[in-house]
């Protein structure tokens, strides 16, 4: 996965739009001794947390690598559980209490259009759903794309996420899971999709 970084690193040019999409199982920040959440991957190993800490990737990790990129327009979609700490703001710092109060995403700002979408806030599961064998965020992103008409801006995507993924998981089993998004510059109106000329 850090290679394929590497990778867009090196191709991305500065007209391009980079999306990220990563559906994978996220640990919070309360199993970590400083507070860091995780995505883990297949080869995760998870006997103890020096281990996924050195294996897993951290979810700030995921949403710094948006500054590393030469394009303008750089889009990370997360759909784990606890995915909401890979971005400041609501659900808590990225940074552990007690740290420097540097805040990793900070250099995001200076960088173009970023923006990070997060199936659930830092201290939430995000659920699947039984008929479609994916989360619901996952579902509920591939019907805003598949809309056909008006171009889609990120933040109607966001929208149509929001509503439906809180509704829908709060039917489903009475759970919470509450989408969330952090942009920065005119990260918000990056159009995802738009009618074939």
């Amino acid at each position: 996965i850090r290679e394929a970084f590497g990778e867009i690193r090196q191709k991305a040019q500065p007209d391009d739009l980079v999306l990220v999409y990563i559906s994978s199982h996220g640990v919070p920040r309360d199993l970590d001794p400083t507070g860091l959440s995780y995505v883990l991957t297949y080869d995760t190993d998870t006997t103890d947390s020096a281990k996924v800490f050195a294996t897993a990737l951290q979810m700030v990790e995921l949403a710094e690598l948006g500054r590393w990129v030469r394009s303008q327009r750089y889009v990370l979609l997360l759909d784990t559980c606890f995915s909401g700490a890979a971005r400041p703001g609501v659900g808590g710092k990225i940074v552990p209490p007690g740290s420097d109060g540097f805040d990793p995403l900070q250099g995001l700002q200076g960088s173009g259009n970023r923006v990070v979408i997060s199936a659930s806030q830092a201290t939430e599961k995000s659920y699947e759903d039984p008929e479609n064998h994916h989360g619901y965020f996952t579902r509920f992103l591939l019907e805003a794309l598949r809309q056909v008409g008006q171009p889609q801006t990120l933040s109607s995507v966001f929208e149509y996420l929001r509503t439906r993924v809180s509704a829908a998981v709060e039917q489903q089993n009475g759970r919470h899971q509450h989408p969330v998004m952090q942009h920065f510059g005119q990260g918000k109106d990056i159009v995802l999709n738009a009618p074939l000329a």
